[in-house]
């Protein structure tokens, strides 16, 4: 089975609206604390939250809850360097790629593959960093 981190925005489409229910039931999923960050952080319902925390406590359970190491951070760094050299992209619209490079790197230690339905930004990293990604559009149903 192949181990699966899945983006914010997969998350949401899955709570919000049932999707993805294919991916969730074919992969071994982590769940990564920079996703979990976010999405507390858009969780304004108690509902939303209730949700969210035992999502957080069954891959904590489970022992897949996926935290940045200081080599995450560290290599992070270097990829906004290298972006910001080669493509360049501005140092304050750099921060913005920030989640997506430490999910991406994070989820490269443990050798799984990224979900997500944001393309560029993640294409964009893969430029600098190869990592497994999967790209998926909000089409799938349960």
């Amino acid at each position: 089975m192949i181990k699966a981190v899945f983006d914010t925005n997969i998350h949401i489409d899955r709570m919000n609206h049932g999707l993805y229910a294919d991916l969730f039931d074919s992969t071994l999923q982590y769940l990564n604390g920079v996703v979990l960050m976010e999405l507390y952080a858009g969780a304004f319902s108690r509902k939303d939250r209730n949700l969210i925390e035992k999502l957080e406590q069954v891959h904590k359970k489970v022992q897949r809850l996926l935290v940045p190491t200081a080599s995450v951070f560290r290599e992070a760094g270097n990829v906004l360097r290298i972006l910001g050299k080669n493509q360049g992209i501005d140092p304050n619209k750099r921060g913005s790629l920030i989640n997506d490079i430490l999910i991406a790197l994070s989820s490269l230690q443990i050798g799984a593959t990224v979900f997500t339905q944001n393309k560029k930004d993640y294409r964009l990293i893969q430029s600098v960093k190869k990592f497994n990604l999967e790209v998926v559009k909000a089409s799938r149903r349960v």
